[in-house]
């Protein structure tokens, strides 16, 4: 796979633009994200999961705590014994 596809209003990411970034990000922004399943399909080898996402994070500019919503959709695939994702994407985040 070359690209990751986001949601409208983000730009395509590459695999190289994807290497060695972040530099710790994800710690100095105190991220923390809850999932609410609200549909769960398994269908051997995969399994789709339909879900909600409520994420909180620190706002690099106001430095004040946001959260975010959005809808989340996940592929697992089944290796060996354990599942793993094998797609992931998120729309309409929204900002509270």
């Amino acid at each position: 796979m070359d690209a990751v596809f986001m949601p409208d209003g983000f730009k395509v990411l590459r695999v190289a633009d994807m290497q060695h970034t972040g530099n710790g990000y994800l710690q100095r922004a105190h991220f923390q994200i809850g999932y609410k399943i609200k549909e769960l399909e398994i269908g051997l080898p995969y399994a789709f999961v339909r879900a909600t996402a409520e994420a909180k994070l620190l706002d690099d500019d106001t430095h004040q705590l946001i959260t975010q919503q959005s809808r989340d959709f996940f592929v697992f695939r089944k290796d060996n014994n354990d599942w793993k994702i094998f797609r992931y994407m998120f729309n309409h985040v929204k900002v509270k």
